[in-house]
C-alpha cells in the first residue's frame, strides 16, 4: 500500500510540474508619433504571440496615450481607453499588434507608447 501512495504522490508531482511549465506570458508594445498629414507620421508595433491551446488574459500594462487598440491579422480585435479597462480581456491563440492612440493636441516630439503583458495558465 505504501508503494502505491509514493507512486501516486510522484505522479501528482510530475503533473503539477508539467502544468506549471505550460504557464507563460508575453509582452507587446507599440508607439505612435504625430507627423505632418500624409508624410512622416510613425506607427510601430512589436508583436506578441499567444500560443496554440491557451487563452491569454491581459494582466498588466502601461499607456501614455489616449488609450490603445489591438489588431490581429490587420483586423481590429479591441480598443480600450486605459490599461485598467483592458485588464482581464481574453485573447485566443494568434499573433497580435498593439498601438497607442495619440492624445488630443499631442505634439510631434511626444511619442505615444503602449505596452501590455498577457498571461496564461
Amino acid at each position: 500500500m505504501r508503494k502505491y501512495r509514493i507512486f501516486a504522490l510522484a505522479a501528482l508531482l510530475v503533473l503539477a510540474l508539467a502544468a506549471s511549465a505550460m504557464a507563460g506570458s508575453a509582452t507587446g508594445s507599440g508607439t505612435q508619433i504625430r507627423g505632418n498629414p500624409g508624410r512622416n507620421a510613425e506607427l510601430k508595433s512589436t508583436p506578441f504571440t499567444v500560443p496554440d491551446g491557451v487563452t491569454a488574459t491581459i494582466s498588466d500594462g502601461y499607456c501614455n496615450g489616449d488609450g490603445f487598440w489591438i489588431e490581429r491579422n490587420g483586423n481590429l480585435v479591441a480598443s480600450f481607453s486605459s490599461v485598467n479597462e483592458a485588464k482581464g480581456f481574453r485573447l485566443s491563440p494568434g499573433t497580435y499588434m498593439v498601438y497607442p492612440n495619440l492624445k488630443e493636441g499631442q505634439i510631434k516630439q511626444d511619442v505615444a507608447k503602449v505596452q501590455i503583458t498577457v498571461t496564461w495558465p
